[in-house]
Formats: structure tokens, sequence, C-alpha cells
């Protein structure tokens, strides 16, 4: 009798499993969500060569760029500061060009990024290329392990950057980018399963290849270059009975937390500097000028590029594709499926006993996070700002351009109170340019 009840309840408890993950299954979806404001975080407090500088550095372009756009707001990590949780509070995208080479992330820094992939935050990592005496290009050496650190850290164990340096050594091509480090990548170097390849037909690329099996990991990645540099040897990455793989410069990732990370090899390649050998120079009166313009907006000046027009690199194009890809979120309702589906799997093989010992021995691991007595006391502050900006941001919409003025100029002075100097001039200057539009009209 006591074996007929057992019997029965465990039909009972198969049935309610079942019936319980029809819902789920039925419910489940990829729904894509993008953000009309998406809020930007880039670390130079790590001895990046790329910086913003307060408007003096080579990567003002591409903040600018960003910050022109109604759809992010960029904020800076400066000098002397540290990856905390409080620093990445409202962050949606963390940004982390090529840190300095004596530069290094510590342990509550690692444990922090980790915290905020867990969360859903999305990370932009990039490396560089390397060659030597070569100015500008020698000043940013490739701090690998520190990247590497940092996608570990995020679990993307399958990844790494390295030191190798894509190059191109086909006569043509060295002709027509002027250096053999500075190759030009067609749209067809890049994976038409991704949408940052869009709207481009041909990016200027520096920089260093990204080791990941393409077998495996063929769908994470996003664009291809030419050859290795391996000292004095060189040679394809790989080869397979259908051709040559080539090495990877920019893949991405979505973790099941639904954060993506996205690892480019290279910083230089939208930065304000000049690309070696693209100057152009013309003849105007007596004198002889030289015009150049950086690898952003950067144009082939050599002989080949002027007999064929002068075409333009998509580097800026790129840039913002990078950042639509980060900055959508895809809502997938795996997880609650999969513990469904091995719920049921377990009512019918009766194990769950063994499930409970195991649970029972299995540790998870605690991640600690040290905020510090400062940053307790600038939180209130902090929240404070974030309310007047997404009040500043509702009365433009609104058309209520006065109070929008009077709560950007609130919020320059909290972001005085904290000492945040880059945006208290930023909102400063939000402010004005809301009161002399207003004027002109």
């Amino acid at each position: 009798m006591k074996a007929k009840r057992k019997g029965i309840i465990r039909i009972f408890l198969i049935v309610a499993i079942v019936l319980f993950t029809i819902p789920l299954i039925s419910s489940t979806s990829l729904e894509y969500t993008s953000s009309s404001e998406v809020r930007i975080l880039f670390d130079e407090a790590h001895g990046q060569f790329c910086q913003l500088d307060d408007y003096k550095g080579n990567y003002i372009l591409a903040l600018t760029l960003l910050n022109m756009s109604a759809r992010y707001e960029v904020r800076v990590l400066k000098d002397n500061s540290s990856i905390t949780p409080l620093r990445l509070l409202g962050v949606d995208i963390l940004v982390i060009g090529n840190p300095g080479i004596n530069n290094t992330y510590d342990e509550k820094e690692l444990n922090t990024i980790s915290a905020f992939a867990l969360k859903g935050g999305s990370i932009l990592l990039m490396s560089e290329g390397y060659v030597e005496d070569r100015y500008p290009l020698n000043q940013s050496i490739p701090n690998t392990t520190e990247l590497n650190k940092i996608l570990k850290a995020v679990g993307l164990v399958q990844a790494k950057f390295t030191n190798e340096t894509i190059r191109d050594v086909s006569q043509w091509l060295y002709y027509y980018a002027g250096d053999t480090h500075q190759i030009p990548i067609t749209s067809a170097s890049f994976s038409p399963q991704y949408t940052v390849g869009m709207g481009i037909d041909m990016v200027l690329m520096f920089g260093s290849h990204i080791d990941i099996n393409p077998f495996i990991f063929s769908n994470n990645i996003m664009a291809t270059g030419r050859t290795l540099d391996l000292g004095t040897f060189i040679y394809p990455l790989s080869t397979t009975t259908s051709g040559t793989t080539l090495p990877i410069w920019l893949a991405g990732f979505q973790l099941f937390t639904g954060s993506r990370v996205l690892l480019c090899g290279s910083t230089m390649m939208f930065s304000d500097l000049i690309p070696r050998g693209l100057e152009r120079r013309m003849k105007f009166g007596e004198d002889n000028l030289t015009i150049a313009s950086p690898w952003y907006f950067s144009y082939d000046t050599s002989d080949f590029g002027l007999l064929f027009g002068l075409p333009s690199f998509d580097n800026a194009q790129l840039w913002m594709n990078m950042f639509d890809w980060l900055s959508i979120s895809e809502n997938q309702n795996f997880l609650p499926l999969i513990i469904a589906f091995l719920a049921g799997i377990i009512g019918i093989l009766g194990i769950g006993f063994s499930l409970f010992i195991y649970a029972k021995r299995t540790k998870i691991k605690e991640i600690k996070i040290e905020i510090s007595e400062q940053e307790i006391e600038e939180l209130p502050t902090v929240l404070e700002r974030a309310e007047t900006l997404k009040s500043a941001r509702k009365s433009l919409k609104t058309g209520e351009y006065s109070k929008a003025a009077e709560l950007y100029i609130k919020a320059s002075k909290l972001s005085s109170k904290i000492k945040d100097d880059i945006n208290r001039k930023k909102f400063n200057k939000k402010a004005r340019d809301i009161r002399s539009s207003r004027k002109l009209k």
C-alpha cells in the first residue's frame, strides 16, 4: 500500500512539472529592446594613450560624436580613479581601451567589472597593434595581460587578446595604404550576421589579433584581417580544406545575463591621430600646404587613392555601429526554461536526493565588493544628480527649455560638490547651449 502511494505521488509530481513547463515554453521569446538613454563610461584612469583628456587628447572626435547623439550620455573615468560600484551606478556600457603597459586592474576592480556584467552591463574592450620606433604607433604598446584578466573575470575564457599585429604584405595594398601596418578592410571582411558592418564600404585598420577558435566560435567573429606579424615569419593564422582562415580583430559575445561584450583589436583606428602616409600636399599660391585628416575621418591620399577619387574610410560609421550593437539588450527567458526542464528530468529519473546532496556540497563563490567611505558620503549627491538629469531630459522633451537649463545648472553644482569637474563643465555648457538656442529662435 505504501509503495503504491509513493508511485502515485511520483506520477503527480511528473505531471505538475510538465504542466509548469508548458507555459514557460510558449512564453519564451527573443525580444530586442533599445534604450533612448544609454550611459557610457570611458576608462581613462589606467594609462590609456587614447584619451579625451579635457578636450586636449587624441580621442576627442570619437567621444564627441557619441555626445552629439541624443541616444548616448558619455562619462569619463579620469586619472587616480578606480572602477567601483558607485562609479558604475547607472552605467550601461563600460569602455576599456588598451591600458598603459605599467598599469593594472586590481582584484576589487575585476570583481566590480564581473558584477557589472552579471547585472547585464555591456563592455567594449580594445587592444592595440605594436610597431617599433614609429610615432605615434609605438606609444600604445598592447597590454594584453590586463585585458585578458578582464576577459577571464567576465567568464570569456574562450577568447584572448594577443600581441600579434595584423598587417598586409601584398604590393598594391602596401602602396594603397601607405604603411604595411595600416590596412584597408573591405565590407567583405565583415560578418553579414552582425549589424556592425552596416553602411561600411571600407575601414582603415591598425591593430592586433584576437585569439578565438575560428571553427568552434565562428558565429562570434565580426571582422577579419589579412596576415599576422610574428617576428621574422609572416603566415596565415590557419589553413583548412576550404582555404585560409584570416586573423580576427573584431568579435562579439552575449552572456546569459544579457550582457554584450565586444572585443576590438584596435583603439588607434578611432583616434584623432593622423595615419602614416595619408597626408595630402597641395600648392596654394607660393605655399605648399599639407592637408591631413585623422584616422576617424581619413581619406586615402596615395597615388592609388588620387587615381580612383580619394575614397573615404568608414571608421566613424563602424564606431557608431559598435555602440548600437552594445546598447541593444537581448531579453532571453532561457534560464527558467532550462531549470524547468532539469526539474522534469530529475523527477522522471528519481534522483532528487542525489541532487540535494550535490547542492549541499557545492559552494557558490562570493564576490566581495568594498565601497570607500568617501563614495558612501557622495552617494546621496550622485543619486540626486541622476534624478536632476532625468528631470532635465524630460523637460527638454516636453519643450520646457528654461526649466531644463535650470536643472542642468543644478546638476553642474552637484557635480562640483563631489568634485566631478568634467561633468560640471559639461552640464554648464549644456545649460548655455539651451539658453542660446532659445534666444536664436
